[in-house]
């Protein structure tokens, strides 16, 4: 994983698991828009304009191999022995 860029499987797995449900989203649209195109059948070439998924999923990837910012733990310099 971190080959690809994530810090750790669990920000590959959100990432995935985002992927995986917009895809899921596309095809029900695709569905949908197929059905309706063969009750009209006007202009069967023209889609809704959406964000396109490939945008989406790229944004899921850059969003996933951003680490997360972890507050930085100063030592206390007042040790006594």
């Amino acid at each position: 994983m971190k080959r690809e860029g994530y810090p750790n499987v669990q920000a590959f797995q959100k990432v995935y698991n985002k992927a995986e449900t917009l895809i899921i989203e596309y095809n029900e649209e695709l569905w949908a828009w197929k059905n309706q195109m063969e009750q009209k059948k006007e202009n069967p070439l023209e889609q809704p304009k959406k964000t396109s998924v490939l945008e989406k999923l790229h944004h899921y990837q850059q969003e996933g191999r951003q680490q997360p910012k972890r507050p930085v733990k100063k030592k206390s310099m007042d040790r006594e022995r």
